[in-house]
């Protein structure tokens, strides 16, 4: 009897045992067949270890370590250095710019964006610069100016060397022979916001992103190429609000303003900045001049106002 009972209870286990592996193969299967509808995605390897560096070194209990990393990437389809890539459609360049983050204007990013221009003047007509999903830039990188403002003296009157470069880029683009439209992904911050004054055409989404010049709001002085970004685009009415007031533009309220020229949804931002930029891209060369015409008298003041 008592080897029954015992052989009853190993039967049992085993049939619970088997019962488990059933099920556990059961939703393997399902799961499996989830993610054979699924559509892949591609990772960028080269972003997630950088942000992982990134990470480390800004890491206070690390402050007294190094690591440095290289990348070889020799993928010759496409560019992407400063992680801005670069493809063309038709007369198009597009300008692909997700670092991962907040898309902030680095020294690499800044010399990024004018290799880039320098090669849409070669190859292309237009010029289409598209941000990351919910944002275009959140402006400046400031760990960057940060430590060269603690480096310069206190009574240098110069601007920071990435705030200079930083300007520079925003002359070039505001002076740009091309036509150049801006595909605004979501927030554009700062340094984010003029790069949509300094552009020809500026496309817009729909949703709770925020446009802004903010400098009055983190205690800085807005520089000259700010201030005349500012009177060369936006509506009188609207220049206090933004340059001394640090507003917080709403898309809607952007576009009357006079950062956006066109709000559409996130699907449509790119293909419709292209389809603007294409058309544009059938005027002549004279489409340089007269943008000039309009804002030499602007662009003067920045150019005077670097180092």
């Amino acid at each position: 009897q008592q080897e029954r009972v015992k052989l009853l209870k190993i039967i049992n286990h085993d049939v619970e045992r088997i019962e488990r592996l059933i099920t556990d193969y059961s939703q393997m299967l399902k799961d499996e067949a989830s993610l054979s509808r699924e559509k892949m995605k591609k990772i960028n390897l080269e972003t997630v270890i950088r942000n992982v560096v990134d990470e480390f070194k800004y890491n206070i209990s690390n402050q007294n370590k190094k690591i440095q990393i290289n990348i070889s990437n020799k993928t010759k389809m496409t560019e992407r250095r400063a992680m801005i890539e670069y493809t063309q459609q038709g007369d198009v360049a597009i300008f692909n710019w997700d670092d991962g983050k907040v898309n902030s204007l680095s020294h690499a990013t800044v010399d990024r964006l004018n290799e880039l221009l320098d090669r849409a003047e070669k190859e292309a007509s237009a010029v289409v610069i598209h941000g990351r999903p919910g944002l275009l830039s959140a402006g400046l990188n400031l760990k960057e100016v940060s430590a060269e403002t603690a480096a310069q003296p206190a009574d240098d009157q110069l601007l920071p060397a990435l705030v200079n470069k930083g300007a520079a880029l925003l002359l070039r683009l505001f002076s740009h022979p091309q036509p150049v439209v801006t595909a605004c992904t979501g927030h554009a911050i700062a340094a984010g916001g003029m790069m949509l004054l300094a552009s020809d055409t500026r496309i817009g989404v729909h949703g709770e992103f925020k446009i802004a010049l903010n400098e009055t709001a983190i205690d800085m002085i807005l520089p000259a190429f700010g201030i005349e970004l500012v009177k060369s685009r936006l509506s009188p009415r609207f220049q206090t609000m933004c340059a001394i007031q640090s507003h917080m533009f709403s898309p809607e309220t952007a576009l009357e303003a006079g950062f956006f020229d066109e709000l559409v949804s996130a699907e449509e931002v790119l293909p419709r900045a292209i389809e603007h930029a294409t058309q544009l891209a059938q005027l002549p060369a004279v489409y340089g001049i007269n943008k000039m015409m309009l804002r030499q008298p602007h662009a003067d003041i920045i150019r005077a106002s670097l180092n």
